[in-house]
């Protein structure tokens, strides 16, 4: 099997980019309308400071999360790289149970040496569920997997 990358793509990449730039515009909007007078508005101060949270930290977490998270498929396994929780490495015959979480609207693939999570917004999700029906036993995936399977097939 030839190795295929499942990543996020150009729109979601761009997203944290757009977010940093109107948070960001926000942010200096309020700046203007806050009096610089600490005794007379000094919640002023904990919103702009707020907004400078929301406006720089956030998106760049999601920034970091675009840009520097995939999943690799290969004929051993499948190989997960982020910046969160570095590089995890599953092969098919030891994944003992793969679902679909609502909570974190991933798919989850769950082994002996820890869990891989896929987001299904990234590229060639298609693969690897193609992927999953062929090299993992069909009782270990779990119901939740197939009705989510199915929903993106109706739509």
């Amino acid at each position: 099997m030839e190795a295929v990358t499942l990543e996020y793509d150009g729109g979601l990449k761009a997203f944290p980019l757009g977010a940093v730039t109107v948070l960001l515009i926000t942010m200096l909007s309020v700046f203007v309308f806050i009096d610089p007078d600490p005794e007379g508005y000094p919640e002023g101060v904990w919103v702009f400071l707020t907004f400078m949270f929301l406006g720089i930290v956030l998106p760049w977490l999601m920034f970091i999360e675009a840009f520097w998270t995939r999943a690799i498929l290969n004929g051993d396994g499948i190989r997960a790289e982020s910046l969160w929780r570095g590089s995890r490495f599953l092969r098919w015959q030891e994944i003992g149970k793969v679902y679909y979480s609502s909570f974190s609207a991933c798919i989850v693939l769950k082994g002996e040496r820890g869990k891989i999570r896929v987001n299904p917004w990234m590229s060639n999700t298609d693969r690897l569920l193609a992927t999953l029906d062929e090299m993992v036993p069909g009782e270990r995936i779990q119901k939740s997997l197939e009705m989510f399977v199915k929903h993106l097939r109706l739509e």
